[in-house]
């Protein structure tokens, strides 16, 4: 849980750092100039946002990744497991059936002798 907590902050402190960061940038693009500068002020803000989104995009799948990862292994684990109980679970299947299979024989070597 705490774990969790931490990492959730240090996300939002990820984000907010990012955010002064596009706000920096769009500040920068506007202060080149007015109208003749306006479409390079616009450009790299554009670039800036593009770039922003893809740093975003990379952070979210890094965490995604690390998710699915923790997930997998949990799969894996529970797989392992279920095919545990699967093993098991004939052995036993097979003991009992070889139990009364060895039962109908002695009733039936029984049955023949009376």
């Amino acid at each position: 849980w705490l774990a969790r907590r931490h990492f959730f902050r240090c996300l939002i402190a990820v984000f907010r750092l990012h955010q002064d960061l596009r706000q920096q940038q769009v500040a920068k693009a506007l202060g080149l100039g007015r109208r003749s500068c306006l479409r390079a002020g616009l450009e790299a803000w554009r670039e800036g946002a593009a770039e922003s989104a893809w740093q975003q995009r990379c952070l979210a799948t890094s965490h995604q990744a690390k998710q699915l990862q923790k997930r997998v292994l949990t799969w894996f684990s529970a797989g392992v497991q279920q095919a545990k109980l699967e093993t098991a679970l004939e052995l036993h299947k097979s003991a009992l059936k070889a139990k009364v299979s060895g039962w109908l024989q002695e009733m039936d070597a029984a049955a023949g002798d009376a």
